[in-house]
């Protein structure tokens, strides 16, 4: 081989090593600069490739999604108690339990002298988690009044003074400048904003010093020494990668909450309403949740409780309570109404396919371990239902038909009531269940009968 041929191959192989160093350096520098930002997932994840790695994820009872929560009910406390003192009527919601983000809306009563005349004005603040960042929990503000919208994106909190002017903005008649929130840099070029960056972890330095004496080696190497200064550049190069393959990375994880979000999947039901008990109403659900949790006690697989849900009425909101009935992946919801003189009683059982399963969210050297991790971000995921999850919701439901059933039989006995009631179970199609479509709030199955269509409020 002629020499210039040589030497046109070696400028053609260490320009590709330059261009490597240098694509090496800006990724490994990028990874933790751009990897943490965002504003979270909408979207539900698949457990496809880390479904047996999220199974080991601690659950934790002071987690991410549950100090968001716990905010949001902060501010809606604050928010209605300011409402009161500005003597302005509002009806406020809140979303459903372990329904991630967690958002509170508030529509505002302006009524007029013509009842047929008024305002319009709401304000929904959601909160979004940002783990292991300077601000841990972000909100959305979005101010609704008539044609009017402003949308608030990163903002760091609300204190009386600004939940003040956002009631003003939306209630007082004569136009009000809208409120000035504190928020979170959004452009490199803000610096009069605060940034929200991730401060549990920090770059390797080691790693993009040595790359960063690599780049200045190969690229000023060409001119001092030639060819000395590539090859050591390329030496480092193979060093920094033989050191990153024998180092162990660890995984940070904020932990998941106690308790599954809730995607479900209906399986059986049954309900009876029963002449002349509906004065009974709470005397039977108070007798009912005492039996549930006799058994439930027993079992710590087993749970049982009273919830309070909300929903759309015809005329506005509509709050019952309801009795949660929770065996592994089976769901049950109780039901004890009473409409006048009758009692109604029934119960749905589900199979909940929700679970938590952990995003990618940063990696680096963790400031208070030393040691390199992947920080992990816990977000909604699906779990495709088996056999024995099926199974475990056929025996949640046998064991509460017959809870029920001998309760209404007893009650109908001690009163003397005679009246026929079926108390054959609703049997759903198991099918439907293994390969249906999930049913979530706010998402009903487009698939199956009229009730698996359905929106399953809770």
């Amino acid at each position: 081989m002629r020499p210039e041929s040589l030497a046109a191959l070696l400028a053609s192989l260490l320009g590709l090593a330059f261009w490597a160093v240098v694509i090496y350096v800006v990724w490994r520098f990028a990874r933790l600069r751009f990897s943490g930002r965002g504003t979270g997932p909408r979207a539900l994840l698949s457990l496809q490739d880390d479904e047996l790695r999220s199974l080991v994820t601690p659950r934790l009872a002071s987690n991410s999604l549950t100090v968001a929560s716990a905010v949001r009910d902060k501010i809606s406390e604050r928010f209605l108690a300011a409402c009161r003192a500005a003597s302005a009527e509002v009806i406020a919601y809140a979303s459903p339990a372990l329904s991630p983000p967690p958002w509170a809306h508030f529509e505002f009563v302006l009524p007029s002298q013509d009842q047929r005349l008024c305002l319009r004005a709401s304000c929904r603040i959601t909160v979004e988690s940002l783990d292991f960042h300077r601000f841990e929990h972000l909100l959305t503000v979005e101010l609704t009044e008539a044609k009017r919208r402003r949308l608030y994106t990163g903002v760091t909190g609300l204190d009386a003074g600004h939940l003040e002017a956002i009631i003003a903005y939306l209630t007082e008649p004569d136009s009000v400048s809208a409120p000035k929130l504190p928020v979170v840099r959004q452009f490199p070029l803000q610096f009069w904003r605060p940034k929200n960056k991730i401060e549990r972890l920090h770059p390797d330095w080691t790693e993009l010093g040595f790359g960063a004496l690599a780049f200045v080696l190969f690229f000023f190497g060409a001119i001092a020494v030639p060819v000395v200064g590539q090859f050591v550049a390329i030496g480092i190069m193979f060093l920094l990668w033989f050191r990153r393959r024998a180092r162990k990375d660890y995984v940070l994880t904020p932990g998941k909450p106690l308790q599954d979000p809730r995607l479900l999947r209906r399986c059986d039901s049954w309900q009876a309403n029963i002449y002349g008990l509906g004065a009974r109403a709470e005397e039977f659900r108070a007798e009912l949740l005492r039996r549930l949790t006799t058994r439930a006690g027993t079992e710590p697989q087993f749970t049982v409780a009273p919830e309070r849900i909300w929903y759309a009425g015809v005329d506005g909101k509509v709050e019952r309570e309801q009795i949660v009935v929770g065996y592994r992946r089976a769901l049950a919801f109780v039901h004890v109404e009473a409409h006048g003189d009758d009692l109604f009683v029934g119960w749905d059982s589900h199979v909940n396919t929700g679970t938590w399963v952990e995003r990618t969210l940063a990696s680096g050297i963790d400031r208070e371990s030393g040691k390199y991790v992947v920080a992990k971000q816990v977000v909604l995921g699906t779990l495709t239902p088996n056999e024995y999850d099926v199974t475990d919701t056929s025996f949640v439901t046998e064991w509460l038909h017959t809870v029920a059933t001998t309760l209404v039989r007893l009650k109908m006995e001690e009163h003397r009531i005679d009246q026929e009631i079926d108390f054959v179970i609703q049997r759903g199609s198991r099918d439907h269940v293994l390969h249906g479509e999930t049913q979530g709030a706010g998402q009903p199955a487009r698939r199956g009968s009229i009730a698996d269509r359905l929106q399953r409020v809770g």
